[in-house]
């Protein structure tokens, strides 16, 4: 049985609850209420635990194996997905779909693929995170591109943050290594489809590493985005 402690994360100003074995990135994503929040494999590879409780775990399909994960300090495993054919699903949407639907996506990537690749999907492809053969990170809607950003091409082998929000009148913002580098806006509905929520992708897949994946049905606050990026990095400011 996990033991459950309450504690303050420091320098977060908020208590949390969750196993004594959480690190401070864990904790700080758990207090912002994550919808779903998905780690790293089990034990056996087969599934990528989910620790809200209220969200399936990711099983896998194809192959995968764990690798060390991207917080600093923190002996938490990612996951590494070698390429198309293999990912990981949850076998139903994750991704909140109605016209005025609020949420906000948290992930790092870690890869140098030089191909398009799909890291997040959802809606039978009608929803995605991806990248261009040309490094453009990107965010597509029913077919059309909403978010992308070319400024800095994420492909370079090290652990990056992506977030990616939406408000109820449909703005929407990318945000790289607690950077906002995008905005844009999509206000219709995304239609539901069985093929569900899953990293990676069964033809534009991912050869790379994921991990500490989180789904909030709420529009995280700048601050909170940024908080997010600079504990896994550890990289702190000093206080005023």
């Amino acid at each position: 049985m996990t033991k459950r402690v309450d504690f303050e994360v420091a320098d977060w100003g908020e208590l949390a609850s969750g196993p004594a074995t959480w690190s401070g990135y864990a904790a700080a994503v758990m207090g912002l209420g994550p919808a779903g929040y998905w780690r790293e494999l089990d034990a056996a590879g087969q599934e990528v635990v989910e620790l809200t409780g209220g969200a399936p775990g990711l099983e896998v399909v194809g192959g995968a194996s764990a690798v060390a994960g991207p917080v600093a300090r923190d002996a938490t495993t990612a996951v590494h997905l070698p390429g198309s054919g293999n990912r990981a699903r949850a076998g139903q949407n994750m991704i909140p779909s109605a016209a005025d639907a609020t949420y906000t996506l948290v992930f790092w990537l870690r890869t140098e693929q030089s191909e398009l690749g799909m890291y997040v999907v959802d809606h039978a492809n009608a929803w995605w995170v991806g990248t261009f053969e040309d490094g453009r990170l990107a965010v597509g809607i029913h077919g059309s591109v909403v978010l992308e950003h070319g400024g800095q091409d994420h492909r370079d082998g090290k652990w990056h943050q992506v977030a990616v929000r939406r408000s109820a009148n449909g703005d929407m913002a990318l945000w790289l290594d607690g950077q906002q580098v995008d905005t844009g806006s999509h206000t219709s509905a995304v239609s539901p489809a069985m093929d569900g929520f899953r990293i990676g992708h069964e033809i534009f897949g991912v050869n790379g590493d994921l991990g500490e994946v989180a789904l909030y049905e709420h529009v995280l606050g700048a601050a909170e985005v940024v908080g997010l990026w600079q504990r896994g990095r550890a990289v702190f400011a000093p206080a005023a």
